[in-house]
């Protein structure tokens, strides 16, 4: 699954467990903003502090730790301490979709500004690629997950 299609998963699952609307849109904001940090070669973890992410979006303390549970238990992110900070980092499994969007922009992205007409060729062979493994990898995750 790719970045945005496990984002989907996300919000389906937030709706399943069945908080309310303004307790879900906090989640997503928070959990947009984890992406956010997470951008790197370590996307797995967040350069912010949970505090840090709070007092951008302007959400107070105590509902913090709710959110950050909430969005644990949808499968979003993990929590790790290290010391006495706990570090926000991506899900594994959400930290492989990201991977799979950046590898897919950064084939894709070349397309839209070819130098030549074999550059152009050259990333449509090499897309073609990259979707008949992300479509060997979506069926496989599919197939385990049943």
């Amino acid at each position: 699954m790719a970045g945005d299609d496990f984002h989907a998963e996300i919000v389906s699952r937030l709706r399943a467990s069945g908080v309310t609307r303004s307790r879900m849109g906090l989640a997503l904001a928070i959990l947009q903003q984890i992406r956010w940090y997470s951008i790197g070669p370590n996307l797995d973890v967040c350069r912010k502090t949970g505090t840090e992410i709070a007092d951008e979006l302007g959400i107070t303390k105590k509902d913090l730790p709710i959110v950050l549970a909430l969005l644990e238990t949808v499968g979003a992110i993990t929590r790790v301490t290290d010391g006495r900070e706990k570090i926000i980092c991506l899900s594994p499994e959400y930290a492989e979709a990201e991977r799979r969007l950046n590898r897919f922009r950064q084939i894709t992205l070349p397309l839209f500004t070819p130098h030549s007409s074999y550059q152009f060729r050259v990333g449509l062979t090499n897309l073609n690629g990259f979707w008949k493994q992300f479509r060997n990898d979506l069926t496989n995750l599919l197939a385990s997950q049943k």
